[in-house]
């Protein structure tokens, strides 16, 4: 019920949650302490979870419980680091890396990744995909990366 695409200088997500049946407006990304970034996909509660636990601790040890029972994960993040790198963290503390330039997440991942090569940044990407996609919607946030210069 997401789409949280990556330009490579801006992360965008959709706003839309569902609770019960209703559409709820939401936040799904964050610029973390250190100045990355990070986007929630999934359940949202257990998500903020996750995102603490990046924000805090990143003890592999401490890492909140986020297997659903059969091994996938309950909710899914998107950690842009300040150096650009993009990680993907599911059910377990080991994310493992995108290597592609542009990325996405989320229910919405396919027209969002289409979008983006067909030339438009990520914000663009989410807009035409809370057209297309019914488990996407309520607006638009963006965070742009600000990168460590060497």
């Amino acid at each position: 019920m997401t789409v949280i695409a990556w330009d490579d200088l801006t992360l965008a997500a959709d706003k839309m949650a569902d609770a019960g049946g209703s559409r709820r407006t939401v936040t799904k990304i964050y610029r973390l302490k250190d100045g990355s970034l990070v986007g929630c996909s999934g359940g949202l509660t257990k998500g903020m979870q996750l995102i603490d636990w990046l924000d805090n601790s990143r003890d592999p040890d401490k890492y909140p419980d986020n297997d659903d029972g059969s091994g996938n994960s309950i909710a899914n993040l998107l950690h842009i680091t300040v150096d650009g790198r993009k990680f993907r963290y599911e059910a377990h503390a080991t994310p493992f890396e995108i290597e592609d330039e542009k990325c996405a997440v989320g229910s919405g991942i396919d027209f969002a990744i289409m979008a983006m090569h067909l030339g438009h940044s990520a914000s663009d990407a989410v807009n035409y995909t809370n057209e297309l996609c019914t488990s996407c919607g309520c607006g638009v946030d963006t965070l742009r990366l600000i990168k460590e210069t060497l």
